[in-house]
C-alpha cells in the first residue's frame, strides 16, 4: 500500500468515527471520539509499518469503524437499562392473574 492509500484510509476512518460520535451523549462525546481516533490511527500505522496493510485488512478496519455506530447507540441509550428492561419483559403475552 502506498502512502496515499494510507492517508485515504485514515481520512475515511476518522470521518466515520466523527460521524458516529454525534450519537454519543455530549458530555462523553469528545473523550470517546479521541479514544476511537487513537485506536484507528494506531491500527492503520501498525498495519502500514508491518507491511500488513492489504485490501482485506483495510476492509476489516472499515468494518470496525462502521461498528462504532452501534457502540455509540449503546452509549446513548444506556446499555444496562436496555438489558434490564429486556429481562423484565415477560416472555409470554398471556395475562393470568
Amino acid at each position: 500500500m502506498s502512502t496515499r492509500s494510507l492517508k485515504s484510509l485514515l481520512w475515511w476512518s476518522t470521518a466515520i468515527v466523527r460521524l458516529s460520535s454525534w450519537i454519543v451523549p455530549r458530555p462523553k462525546r469528545s473523550a470517546w471520539r479521541e479514544e476511537q481516533k487513537r485506536k484507528v490511527w494506531h491500527w492503520c500505522h501498525f498495519l502500514a509499518e508491518s507491511g500488513r496493510l492489504t485490501q482485506s485488512s483495510e476492509m476489516e478496519l472499515l468494518r470496525y469503524c462502521w461498528g462504532l455506530f452501534s457502540e455509540a447507540l449503546w452509549l446513548r441509550f444506556h446499555r444496562e437499562e436496555a438489558s434490564r428492561l429486556a429481562r423484565e419483559v415477560p416472555l409470554k403475552t398471556s395475562f393470568h392473574p
